[in-house]
């Protein structure tokens, strides 16, 4: 199949290119057509032939669908592309990535998106454990350690990270390439419960492995219309790490204890201690003989973390048993079953009253959605325990079947919403850092209670929300809610990143948070507040409560939240930003970005003045102690000496000035009204910005281009001149902003006259 070959990140066609010809096709549905190949490595709809356009989107419908119709790599591109810019919230965008990713399985096209999948999911702040692997992704250490900085390692990891490739094993010992990544899990798993006990160290802290973290750009080959960072990586294979050295001796070790009859053991390094290669000689004969693997049989002890038997529980009426264990683990199951559960509400609430302080083994539910028709005695022992302890403020490692009943039953039949909300949040600091396959149950799970009941929105639930409400919820309150300078800079026109110290975060976080307030607070003093730059439309998100637990009722919820990636509010932020950066980058030597020249000189001092009382110890002090300084420390200056200067200057400055003549008087002019405001304004623009400004006035609004000149550009350069001459941008989005339409009209209509 031939294609056009280009360099990986560069495209025959711009960003914006793309996007129109994307936003044309968005809807348009495809008919069954012959197949016809893309013929391009990166097609665009606008470019490619009336055949292959029409079967590219008999082809995307078919994708949508679940189903790729043809192993092309160029309709592949076009499609991830497509999702990338998607204007669908961050969770839908990456399910239907992972769904494409699923569907095309081993074919040619499947390596387009393999790495886009966990990129993705990276730069929007997802877990990349629960990502389908079908292979490596992006860089395996990067899986490998994601996974492992959980709990714990899983069978999925690339098989070659096991062990150095100096040498092959399968010389020395009959154990498959599964059997061994086999083992090794099991064999973390011991270690972790080990080190875990005896030492209270965990795996990785065990070997004293230090991971050295990286950056990349997300997607580079692919066009995409948001601001995009570079996101970071642990690796656990770099220089310096003893992590694959630690795992190549586990190997080597389980390969001699595995050899065969006449070969020669492997040497193994001194790194494995004894009592760690007990371990990994225990997890082969455990694969070997298709026992169990009991991880908690290498317990040491029964204190501390783990120690279930002489936990500080609540009856004992001790100060301990307010501590709470914040660094519990989401216990793995084998292949949980996903069978929707068959709850009845009544067999809910008649549990719900059940209480017990006993202390009965674990017990895997081996459901994700557990039920108490299809639970035992022995797991509905445990769970009611569990439960219990929870309830108290107390607890122990679970898995996330377990989870999700608890859940289930606190917002089903908790009586108290206020409580229940606490429970919640309380388990999402607990289990998520570990359960991150549990996350998206818990956050969706805060909201929708909390949206439900009309309960306040916490700090923690605010984060979950979609981005642009989470944003107007934060400027709309009173005083502004806390917010941090990566949130002002997501919410300004441009990316200062580069300009932050992360060292001295701390510093930036706070002034931001105090330069917004006092901005808003000297806007408030006009009757004019930031969130009032906010676009004027209302806009509603809706979003189905508890999609991932079980409830009577399938209820919708609305928000309502204004759009805030308006330009005029989108600038104020930009120059708060600015203002805060500069001013503490230029205490400290370092260079600054330059303040807008249209920021108000009193919103500007008022930010500053934020800044520098936040700083404290830094301007201000330095201020007031040169304020007191005594006189007797400052420089004499001798007056007559400045006189007879001063004297001495004029008469020099009188013998070289030129004579004139003197003018006539002059004649009496009647007074011309300067042109100013208004009037200024539409004097300034040129041909093709008065005609974008008479079309923004339509109700159609502005055209794509006038002579050449894109929509963009020309709304920019009028916004830029009004900003000049009335102090605010007249144009959002291709339309005149309603409360100038007045003016504008007036103008407009006297120049066509």
């Amino acid at each position: 199949m031939p294609y056009w070959v280009q360099f990986p990140g560069i495209l025959h066609f711009t960003t914006d290119e793309f996007i129109e010809s994307m936003e044309r096709y968005r809807d348009a549905e495809g008919v069954p057509c012959k197949a016809v190949p893309s013929s391009f490595l990166n097609p665009i709809h606008s470019k490619m032939s009336e055949q292959s356009l029409q079967f590219y989107l008999w082809w995307r419908e078919a994708a949508r669908r679940g189903k790729v119709l043809t192993d092309d790599r160029g309709y592949a591109w076009l499609y991830v592309a497509e999702l990338l810019n998607s204007d669908e919230g961050p969770r839908d965008v990456l399910d239907r990535l992972v769904e494409f990713y699923t569907a095309a399985g081993d074919m040619n096209c499947t390596r387009v998106i393999q790495f886009v999948v966990e990129d993705y999911a990276k730069f929007h702040g997802f877990p990349t454990r629960e990502l389908p692997r079908n292979g490596r992704m992006h860089l395996s250490t990067e899986a490998l350690t994601d996974d492992l900085l959980g709990y714990p390692i899983t069978v999925n990891f690339p098989r070659d990270i096991l062990g150095h490739q100096d040498y092959d094993w399968s010389d020395v010992s009959d154990l498959t390439a599964d059997q061994m990544t086999e083992a090794m899990v099991r064999f973390v798993r011991g270690l972790d419960e080990l080190t875990r006990t005896t030492y209270g160290l965990g795996f990785m802290s065990a070997i004293g492995s230090v991971m050295e973290g990286g950056d990349y750009t997300p997607f580079e080959v692919f066009p995409y219309r948001w601001d995009r960072h570079d996101v970071g990586y642990a690796d656990a294979t770099s220089e310096g790490c003893v992590f694959d050295m630690f795992m190549d001796a586990a190997v080597k070790e389980a390969a001699s204890h595995t050899r065969r009859k006449g070969r020669r053991a492997l040497s193994v390094p001194d790194c494995l201690l004894p009592e760690y290669r007990e371990i990994v000689d225990a997890a082969v004969d455990s694969v070997l003989s298709g026992a169990d693997w009991d991880p908690a049989a290498w317990r040491r002890s029964d204190i501390g973390f783990w120690g279930r038997e002489t936990l500080p529980y609540a009856d004992d009426g001790g100060d301990a048993a307010d501590e709470l264990l914040d660094s519990c683990h989401v216990l793995d199951q084998r292949m949980p079953v996903r069978t929707k559960p068959d709850i009845d509400p009544g067999d809910l609430m008649s549990h719900w009253s059940e209480r017990s302080h006993e202390h009965p083994a674990y017990v895997p539910s081996g459901r994700l959605m557990p039920d108490y028709r299809r639970m035992d005695e022995d797991q509905t022992a445990y769970y009611i325990s569990w439960r219990t302890y929870a309830m108290e403020g107390v607890y122990t490692d679970t898995d996330s079947g377990y989870l999700w009943l608890y859940l289930t039953e606190l917002v089903n039949c908790a009586e108290d919403p206020a409580w229940a909300q606490g429970r919640i949040e309380e388990l999402a600091h607990v289990f998520v850092p570990d359960g991150f396959d549990t996350r998206g149950m818990f956050y969706d799970t805060m909201v929708d209670h909390a949206v439900e009941h009309g309960l306040p929105i916490s700090e923690t639930v605010l984060g979950q929300l979609e981005g642009r409400c989470a944003a107007y919820l934060v400027l709309e309150s009173d005083p502004v809610r806390p917010l941090r300078m990566h949130h002002v800079i997501n919410m300004s026109e441009c990316d200062l990143h580069p300009y932050i110290d992360y060292d001295d975060i701390g510093t930036y976080d706070r002034a931001v948070l105090a330069a917004v307030r006092a901005v808003d607070s000297a806007m408030a003093r006009k009757g004019k507040r930031l969130v009032d730059l906010a676009g004027r439309s209302d806009e509603f998100l809706k979003r189905r409560l508890y999609a991932h637990l079980w409830y009577p009722e399938k209820r919708i919820a609305t928000l309502r939240y204004r759009n805030i990636s308006t330009k005029r509010l989108m600038h104020m932020m930009e120059c708060i930003a600015k203002t805060v950066i500069s001013r503490i980058n230029r205490s400290k030597g370092r260079r600054a970005p330059r303040i807008p020249e249209d920021f108000p000189e009193e919103y500007r001092a008022a930010a500053e003045a934020a800044v520098v009382e936040i700083m404290g110890t830094g301007d201000s002090r330095a201020v007031a102690e040169k304020r007191a300084r005594p006189l007797a420390l400052m420089v004499r200056i001798d007056m007559g000496a400045v006189e007879s200067a001063e004297r001495d200057l004029a008469a020099v400055t009188g013998m070289m000035a030129v004579r004139e003549e003197e003018p006539e008087q002059d004649a009496v002019v009647p007074d011309v009204p300067v042109s100013k405001g208004w009037d200024a304004f539409i004097a300034s623009l040129d041909q093709a910005e008065a005609a974008f400004l008479a079309d923004a006035l339509t109700s159609k609004g502005a055209k794509a281009s006038y002579s050449g000149r894109r929509r963009g550009e020309l709304e920019e350069s009028v916004n830029s001149k009004a900003m000049d001459a009335v102090g605010d941008a007249v144009v959002e989005d291709g339309r005149a902003v309603e409360d100038y339409r007045g003016e504008l009209e007036r103008i407009v209509a006297r120049t066509r006259a």
